[in-house]
């Protein structure tokens, strides 16, 4: 019985001490009653990024033209403005963006992205330096189904060419931030 007295005891001082209990005061009874509550609203803003997707590329023997590869995926917000894109690869921020072998051979690629697809031409992205501002548009979950940015990568043909293993890979982090 004991136990059930200090649980109740302690239910109603944690109900006290509340911040949110402690907030709002009720009337009193009489001919007429006021009463107060505080209203807070949050308006959480953001960004997304989504639909990224791995990207594996097979080339055969040597080359002559530079591989380009494009990947499109989504950035919204839901709020207006711009953002920029960061982009680093395994290097953590050095130039160039590269890929590794096992063997610790390295192959260099640039990386273009279009924040607007009606535009032919990507811009040049630079390791972990932010990009120019795009406009940040507030559309729906992964952007309602329909992709709204791109990324191109290139791979120079001389380093293919010049490639002493077999197999090389690494990571791309890409970094959308609003402005």
């Amino acid at each position: 019985m004991r136990l059930l007295n200090l649980l109740q005891a302690l239910t109603v001082l944690g109900a006290i001490t509340s911040p949110m209990t402690i907030a709002a005061v009720d009337g009193q009874i009489g001919d007429t009653s006021s009463g107060r509550v505080i209203i807070r609203l949050e308006l959480i803003q953001g960004i997304q990024i989504s639909n990224l997707q791995d990207i594996e590329i097979s080339v055969s023997g040597e080359i002559s033209e530079d591989v380009v590869t494009h990947h499109r995926f989504c950035v919204r917000g839901n709020t207006g403005g711009n953002y920029t894109i960061t982009a680093f690869s395994d290097r953590a921020g050095s130039a160039p963006f590269t890929l590794s072998s096992a063997n610790q051979s390295e192959i260099d690629f640039e990386i273009f992205f279009r924040g607007n697809l009606s535009e032919q031409v990507g811009d040049r992205l630079l390791p972990n330096i932010a990009s120019r501002q795009y406009s940040l548009e507030n559309k729906g979950l992964n952007c309602d189904g329909r992709n709204n940015a791109e990324i191109s990568l290139v791979f120079p043909a001389s380093e293919i060419n010049q490639a002493s293993d077999k197999e090389y890979s690494g990571f791309l982090n890409l970094t959308v931030a609003i402005e």
